[in-house]
This record gives structure tokens, sequence and C-alpha cells, in this order.
């Protein structure tokens, strides 16, 4: 028997929403804003310095300035933008304003870089993530992408949550 597993769809592109938006140029962002941009695909990336972020121009990535800490900024960056990768510090206050202008912008899709995510955590990193995890899953459709380590470890313990 083949096993089935969830398939996220691609949200589809119209002359509106047509964007993918990474909300920091950090290792990941970057390397996400540069690998969408070679496929062609339409990413603006949000940078406090736009001036650091040259290179990601020059490989066809949209820099605008703006700040987490900043909504009206996140706002401006939300426009025409149909999916956002959320790839920022565990900051709850600057990722929850992210969702904020996602949700206002009617965004179809959140994609939210994670690791070690538990609200009972001793750890107030891990306590922010499930904070901010917790809100993405109510207010769009989303997907959480977490460590192989993780992924490993959840898949061996619990199979049939994941695939059926």
């Amino acid at each position: 028997m083949r096993s089935r597993c969830a398939q996220v769809p691609r949200p589809s592109r119209s002359s509106r929403s047509s964007h993918d938006l990474i909300t920091t140029a950090g290792k990941v962002g970057a390397e996400a804003a540069r690998l969408l941009a070679r496929r062609k695909e339409p990413v603006r990336i949000l940078v406090r310095d736009p001036v650091k972020a040259t290179a990601l121009t020059r490989a066809g990535v949209e820099v605008v300035a703006g700040g987490l800490t900043v909504p009206e900024t996140i706002d401006a960056a939300m426009r025409y933008v149909s999916s956002v990768i959320l790839v920022s510090p565990a900051d709850p206050v600057r990722e929850l304003n992210v969702i904020g202008s996602a949700t206002r912008a009617a965004v179809t899709h959140i994609v939210k870089i994670t690791s070690k995510a538990s609200m009972d955590s001793p750890i107030a990193r891990r306590r922010g993530q499930a904070e901010i995890e917790a809100r993405v899953v109510r207010v769009s459709p989303h997907s959480s992408l977490r460590s192989p380590q993780w992924t490993r470890k959840t898949i061996q313990s619990s199979p049939p949550r994941l695939c059926r």
C-alpha cells in the first residue's frame, strides 16, 4: 500500500497577488530569496538596510526597507503578496506584527520557519515559537518547516498522524 501524505498546494498567482514575501535577509531568508528568484518567482524581502542587500537585488530579488517592529513598513511590503515566508527571530511581537499584516492583506499562505516550539518549555524562545505557530494556524493556510532532526523524531514517534 502506498503512503499518502498531505500535500500543500501552491497558491495561485493573480495580477493582484503575485509575490512571495520573506521577512528577513539572514542566512535562511537570503538563501530562500535567491532560490525563488533563480526559479523566476516574484520574490520580495523585507530588510532594515537595503544597502546591505545589494547582492539580493542583483540576484533578482525585490528588496524593500522596513522593520518588523514598524507595522506600516510591513503593510507596505505586503502589497501584491500571496504568500509569506516567516523567517525571523522567535520574537512574538515582531512575528505577530507580520501575521497581522498578512491577515489584513488577505495573504493566502504563510510558511513559518521554526524549531523546538513548546508552550511548556522553560526556554522563552521556544514558548515564543509556540505562540507564533498557534497564531499562524488560526489565521491562514500554513506550512511549518522544522529542522530535519525534529522531523525525523516526529515521524518515528507518530507516523499515523502525519501519513495514512
